[in-house]
């Protein structure tokens, strides 16, 4: 007989959540795909409230030093027209302790929601301009954003723009063809900017964590990514 599946995933600093799987997708064609990585130690993919897939996965490898091969093996993957994500679930959990009987739960971390809308040529960085900067600082700090943005993206910093003048602080990055021969990277100034936002979306900068969303529409963009989550996002297995 086949052996058994794996148990769902206890809360921990290994446990992984994985999106962007098209509800078309089976168990069994999640459960391949991120055993392509390695051994799974636990595994579970999230139903809907009538049993079918949500797309969304948690799941924990043998080995906990394929956690962070994951997140970046994983995160970036198309399949069916969507981008696959992979971040760590609970980073700063500690690991479960045996026969407490406690639940655990599971919700899509606030560091991938951003990655999971549909992409665009334009991203919107959040957190590095904040009110204790004045027109100095703050013209300084979007000069380094835009310049790591294009080293996380591979691309020519002429090719890419950014400007100010959000009341909430964010930076516009907007990403221009053409900019792939400089690094030698082929592809599109939308592959550009999804690499950036990969790269970029809770990096720690100045003592602060970077969130990037692509091009947000007025009336959203200030929301708070905690609200977001929405009531009932938690769901106990």
């Amino acid at each position: 007989p086949p052996p058994p599946p794996p148990r769902p995933p206890p809360d921990g600093p290994f446990k992984l959540y994985a999106g962007g799987f098209d509800p078309l997708h089976t168990e069994w064609q999640v459960r391949q795909l991120l055993q392509a990585v390695g051994p799974l130690q636990s595994f579970a993919v999230m139903p809907d409230e009538v049993g079918k897939s949500t797309g969304h996965a948690f799941f924990e490898y043998v080995d906990p030093r394929l956690t962070a091969i994951a997140e970046q093996a994983i995160t970036g993957i198309v399949l069916l027209q969507k981008r696959l994500v992979c971040k760590r679930a609970m980073p700063d959990a500690e690991p479960e302790v045996p026969g407490s009987g406690a639940l655990a739960t599971y919700r899509v971390p606030l560091a991938a929601l951003p990655l999971l809308e549909a992409p665009s040529c334009t991203l919107a960085v959040y957190n590095a301009v904040v009110d204790e900067h004045d027109a100095v600082a703050a013209a300084e700090v979007e000069a380094a954003v835009a310049r790591e943005g294009a080293a996380a993206a591979k691309w020519d910093p002429a090719s890419v723009s950014s400007r100010r003048g959000h009341a909430d602080g964010r930076i516009t990055l907007a990403f221009a063809e053409g900019g792939g021969g400089w690094s030698g990277v082929r592809g599109s100034a939308l592959e550009a900017a999804v690499r950036c936002a990969i790269n970029f979306n809770g990096r720690a900068f100045e003592g602060r964590q970077l969130w990037v969303r692509y091009a947000p529409t007025e009336g959203v963009e200030a929301q708070v990514y905690g609200g977001l989550l929405g009531p009932g996002a938690a769901v106990a297995v």
